[in-house]
């Protein structure tokens, strides 16, 4: 498995690398700069042209990647190309944790009521549960994120209001575990209903094809219990591919985050992509988007460990 995991990371190098240069080009290709927003008459040309030196963006791009790419590799964004001129290191630390924590919790919440969910679905076949949960699993898919949490929203913050609408700790200094959890609640639900509707159907559908297997129906003939068969010998297999899914919803999840964060005025990452976006902050969208490629990377890398643990059969050495 060590092996394994150093040729993995050795991997992921080149794709973060690739990823970085795309991401680059891309932004730079994109109308408008850090400079051009600038709308005051009293600037003059000059004055322009010796910001645009300030920043480094009259480089050519090669030459302003390279210089990125140095130091990033040494563990340093650079700077926000904003009035602040805030370090990018300080500006991501501040939104990593709320990002990280309502995106954790999303998936958690998939995981916990989508398999239970699932299984009782494929052995409950064209039962009431049954239908039911299809049903809340085609109105999952259906509903954006967006709408879904401006009802949350609405509801139990405005209406109720059990939960805060908008920030990630407490005003009055009580910042633990469950304060933060009080705050995030309402976006975690957003975020996650899609994945537990998709889920779900996997998981129903997976089981569905597992149980009709010749070695269940040669454990039951043994006489075993049903829940041995079902979540002993039957569950394993059918979270094959519950786990690979699992892995592609990460990157789903941060892109997901964006919107959510604007929703409910979360201080997360997407929001901070979000204004670098408007302000053409292009260090800020580099610093933001890399973090991200690298935390996908590294989400697809728990799936690979998660399948070992599943089917003890797989031996990636």
């Amino acid at each position: 498995m060590s092996q394994y995991i150093i040729r993995r990371l050795l991997q992921g190098i080149p794709v973060i690398l690739i990823v970085s240069f795309l991401i680059f080009i891309l932004i730079n290709a994109a109308p408008g700069d850090p400079i051009a927003r600038l709308q005051n008459p009293n600037i003059t040309k000059e004055d322009l042209q010796a910001k645009y030196a300030e920043l480094g963006l009259d480089d050519p791009i090669p030459v302003r990647y390279a210089r990125w790419l140095g130091d990033f590799v040494r563990g340093d964004f650079g700077y926000s190309m904003d009035s602040t001129r805030a370090p990018v290191n300080e500006l991501i630390a501040e939104r990593l944790r709320p990002t990280l924590f309502l995106t954790i919790g999303a998936m958690l919440l998939s995981i916990i009521l989508a398999i239970p969910i699932g299984i009782i679905s494929a052995t409950r076949q064209y039962s009431v549960f049954d239908y039911a949960a299809t049903l809340g699993a085609f109105l999952g898919v259906s509903i954006p994120s967006f709408f879904f949490g401006l009802v949350l929203l609405f509801a139990f913050s405005l209406k109720l209001t059990w939960f805060p609408s908008g920030g990630f700790s407490d005003a009055m200094g009580n910042n633990t575990f469950f304060s933060y959890l009080h705050h995030a609640t309402l976006p975690i639900i957003a975020l996650g209903l899609a994945r537990v509707a998709s889920m779900t159907r996997y998981m129903r559908s997976s089981m569905l094809e597992v149980i009709k297997e010749d070695y269940i129906r040669t454990a039951r003939a043994k006489g075993l219990k049903e829940k041995v068969v079902i979540y002993k010998h039957a569950l394993r297999n059918a979270l094959i591919p519950v786990v690979t899914l699992i892995g592609l919803s990460v990157p789903l999840l941060f892109g997901g985050a964006v919107i959510i964060e604007e929703v409910f005025s979360y201080p997360g990452m997407g929001r901070l992509l979000v204004r670098a976006v408007w302000q053409r902050n292009y260090t800020v969208i580099m610093g933001v988007d890399v973090l991200v490629a690298i935390l996908v990377f590294l989400g697809n890398l728990l799936a690979d460990f998660l399948y070992v643990i599943v089917d003890p059969r797989i031996q990636y050495d």
